[in-house]
C-alpha cells in the first residue's frame, strides 16, 4: 500500500507520529500536516497533554517520539517510524544529545 492509498483512509483522522528519537518523526509529521492541511503539535512528550490535545480535534497530528510506549492507548492512527540504530547514534552524537 502506498501513501496515496493510505491518504484517502486517514482523512479527518487524528494521527500520532512516533518512534525512536532521531528516526524522522518530525519530518514525517511536518510533511503530513502540510499535505493534509492538519494542525500539528511537535514534541508532545506527556501522555495527559496528548489526550487533551486529541480530544476536541479531528484533523490533528502529534509528533511524539517520547510517547512511543503509550501511543497504542490513544484514540488515533499511529505512524511508527523506523531507522537503523547506527544512524540514530550518529545523529545523536552530531547533535550532542
Amino acid at each position: 500500500m502506498d501513501y496515496n492509498e493510505i491518504k484517502t483512509k486517514i482523512q479527518n483522522t487524528k494521527i500520532i507520529v512516533t518512534g525512536p528519537h532521531f528516526s524522522g518523526t518530525g519530518l514525517c509529521a511536518t510533511a503530513l500536516a502540510d499535505d493534509l492541511g492538519y494542525e500539528m503539535y511537535a514534541n508532545v512528550d506527556d501522555y495527559e497533554t496528548a489526550v487533551t490535545l486529541l480530544k476536541p480535534r479531528d484533523r490533528i497530528i502529534l509528533q511524539a517520539p517520547a510517547l512511543c510506549h503509550k501511543a497504542h492507548e490513544l484514540n488515533a492512527a499511529i505512524i511508527l517510524m523506523i531507522r537503523p540504530f547506527h544512524e540514530i547514534v550518529i545523529d545523536e552524537n552530531k547533535y550532542d544529545w
